[in-house]
């Protein structure tokens, strides 16, 4: 991913050609500006550079002077400086300022960054999950289901629910609209409840009668 040091550069008020002294001159004086201490009595501007960047960006900026002897940007190579009194400073911190500087500067990116998370879990928590979403009509059948446990045996009768249904005589083979196919038997739904079946001697449904029309007395019933 390519990054873009111009941010940089409009943070700290400085052109790519500018010498590695004046880099890390205006880079403290951005560092002081940003110090928690000093943020309350002079606000920064919205469109400021914020603190965690503008330190990433430095410390690539840094190591792609160490590898090709300028700053990023730049048209002009300049010796590498591997040991000079602004360089200690900036990446050893030998200078007591500079090294609570540095802490404060971790500190409050630290914050930040766990306030962030922090904020997330909360949104995520305060989000309504599947198990408090409104009643759906699956949940009512299972409700019923559960209060006609005791006629998970059967028979089938008319008037039943799909639920209930399913509970004695099992899913259905083949499902074409409100008809449900048990192999060359059948059941029919209209308006949710149980209207008409046909229960095939090949295949014989939970019921009393091979259909509802046919008279009870004369008909033998289902043998579980």
């Amino acid at each position: 991913m390519t990054i873009d040091f111009s941010q940089l550069y409009a943070a700290l008020g400085l052109h790519p050609d500018c010498s590695l002294e004046a880099f890390q001159r205006a880079y403290r004086q951005r560092l002081s500006e940003c110090h928690p201490d000093r943020i309350h009595s002079k606000p920064i501007a919205p469109a400021a550079l914020p603190l965690s960047e503008l330190i990433a960006l430095h410390s690539s900026a840094i190591t792609f002077y160490r590898a090709h002897g300028r700053l990023p940007g730049s048209a002009i190579a300049t010796p590498v400086q591997h040991a000079t009194p602004v360089s200690r400073t900036a990446i050893d911190g030998t200078a007591p300022h500079h090294d609570r500087s540095t802490a404060w500067r971790w500190i409050f990116a630290l914050v930040l960054l766990t306030g962030s998370l922090l904020l997330g879990v909360m949104h995520e928590q305060s989000q309504p999950g599947p198990d408090t979403a409104a009643s759906t009509p699956q949940a009512d059948s299972t409700n019923r289901l559960a209060v006609r446990s005791d006629l998970a045996e059967g028979p089938l009768e008319l008037g039943m629910d799909p639920a209930t249904i399913r509970a004695i005589q099992g899913e259905p083979m083949r499902s074409n609209g409100g008809t449900w196919e048990y192999g060359p038997s059948w059941l029919r739904i209209e308006h949710g409840e149980l209207v008409d079946w046909y229960s095939s001697p090949l295949y014989r449904l939970k019921t009393r009668t091979p259909s509802p029309d046919v008279d009870r007395e004369s008909s033998t019933s289902y043998k579980r």
